[in-house]
């Protein structure tokens, strides 16, 4: 029985995680309802960058980092090395808070902020940061925090 459960998630996660690639990614509710399955049921903090181009469409999304239950380290190098391989102009980072509490956290703020201002030096947007509920999302942007 938990194995076909563990099965009929994976299969749901395939299934909700299609994206395609034309799709314009600027609306952090739209954002949070495609990409919420690739956090779902998780009990850890995820951390994964999506990478676009300058029209704003998915070039590629990546998870990053893992984490525990309460904090996940992001190493800044690795999502700007990113970025300049696939030649991204635009990225956003979403990562999941497993305990339902949306508000972020003093890392999750000064983080944002850091790669906000590396990314600026090489002439990458940071266009938001979502993280990502059961069953809602925070917004940077919609919270005016960058």
């Amino acid at each position: 029985i938990i194995y076909l459960k563990n099965a009929s998630i994976e299969l749901a996660k395939r299934i909700f995680s299609y994206r395609p690639n034309s799709y314009i990614l600027d609306n952090p509710l739209e954002i949070y309802q495609m990409f919420r399955y690739d956090f779902i049921n998780l009990k850890h903090e995820e951390f994964m960058v999506l990478f676009l181009d300058k029209r704003m469409r998915l070039i590629k999304s990546k998870m990053l980092s893992k984490g525990c239950s309460d904090i996940v380290f992001v190493d800044i190098k690795e999502v700007l090395n990113e970025a300049i391989k696939c030649e991204s102009n635009n990225i956003i980072l979403l990562h999941n808070h497993p305990s339902d509490i949306l508000e972020p956290s003093k890392s999750d703020i000064n983080t944002t902020l850091k790669i906000k201002e590396a990314s600026n030096l090489l002439d990458i947007n940071l266009i938001d940061h979502i993280i990502i509920g059961n069953s809602s999302y925070y917004s940077f942007v919609e919270k005016k925090k960058i």
